[in-house]
């Protein structure tokens, strides 16, 4: 029996089993594979995780399953599986990988968790570290069903289970963990992730170094096909110059014309004079003036929004439910509340 330690808990399992030929407690299955050193594991308890793993691997897969059940926790090899032959691995072993390019190399996410109760932390502590420990990847925390915080580990059990303690203490109560196989791949998924989700707990937003903003360049071809399509229709046989594309402007760089009514012009009647907002635990003020503009940082503004999204330093902002006004002492209240 090879006795490197180069199978997975089901790969070991398989390999007794079939040099048995016979069905086998999972009691008797774990001595066998820890005697032949087939896997090993930092759990205390290695055979209820082979138990566990039959019986998983029996449920999901059923039919499919290279196992089926033979008694009480008794398993024996499934002879009737009709995807594989009977003796086919259940996992890939190093050795197996440039027979099934599309496995192994390539896979890029190795495994995940989703939407686990931080409970499992101090009930299932074994189970955690043997799924998790020391492994790298991105996970994510949520309150309930919303996304609260994305973030990265090289050691994923320990860095979610600190923020139990940290500054996102109670803040969330479920979790989920994917394994990356290359840890150079970590840093740009987590950027990925926080640009299309934009948690509410992480301050900053994730940078692409070194990937290009295809913008400009799909600006520049449906302009292009515009002009085609324009002079095919007018029947233009000279193609004329296309014009350059605009170029965006950042909302921060220079305040809106005040062409444009102000958006707090309607509610001046209030007799609002000042609005305040909060943003990484320091309290920004406004001066709303008597025409509705916004004064922020020396710059003045006609929409709430946009003076938001230079308050907080990004590109959108909704100013309605950043900015509060004082209804009355002591009693400040979203802006929001003057458009109902």
């Amino acid at each position: 029996m090879n006795t490197k330690a180069n199978f997975s808990a089901l790969d070991a399992a398989l390999k007794v089993l079939q040099e048995a030929g016979s069905p086998l407690h999972y009691q008797e299955i774990t001595q066998r594979v820890l005697a032949a050193g087939l896997w090993k594991t930092e759990g205390k308890t290695p055979d209820a995780t082979i138990n566990a793993r039959l019986a998983v691997d029996v449920k999901k897969n059923g039919p499919s399953s290279a196992f089926r059940r033979a008694g009480r926790g008794v398993f024996a090899l499934n002879t009737e599986r009709t995807d594989q032959p009977p003796h086919a691995p259940v996992g890939m072993r190093p050795e197996d990988k440039q027979k099934n390019p599309r496995q192994g190399a390539r896979l890029l996410v190795l495994g995940y968790l989703e939407r686990i109760a931080s409970s499992a932390f101090a009930e299932f502590p074994r189970q955690i570290t043997d799924l998790a420990h020391s492994k790298h990847g991105v996970y994510a925390l949520y309150k309930g069903d919303r996304l609260y915080y994305v973030g990265l580990a090289t050691n994923l059990r320990n860095r979610i289970k600190q923020h139990l303690h940290d500054k996102h203490a109670g803040k969330w109560n479920r979790f989920s963990l994917y394994l990356v196989r290359k840890v150079e791949h970590i840093k740009e998924l987590e950027s990925m992730i926080l640009r299309i989700a934009d948690p509410t707990g992480n301050s900053t937003r994730g940078g692409l170094p070194g990937a290009e903003n295809l913008w400009g360049e799909l600006h520049a071809t449906i302009r292009e096909e515009q002009d085609r399509q324009i002079r095919k229709i007018f029947d233009i046989k000279t193609k004329t110059r296309r014009p350059k594309p605009i170029p965006r402007k950042s909302h921060t760089e220079k305040p809106r014309s005040n062409k444009r009514t102000p958006a707090l012009a309607p509610f001046l009647a209030q007799n609002i004079k000042q609005l305040r907002g909060r943003h990484m635990k320091q309290t920004l003020t406004a001066q709303l003036n008597a025409d509705g503009t916004l004064d922020f940082n020396g710059k003045r503004y006609n929409s709430p929004s946009v003076a938001g999204a230079a308050a907080v330093k990004r590109k959108t902002c909704n100013g309605w439910t950043f900015w509060e006004y004082e209804r009355a002492p002591g009693d400040w209240v979203k802006i929001n509340v003057l458009r109902k």
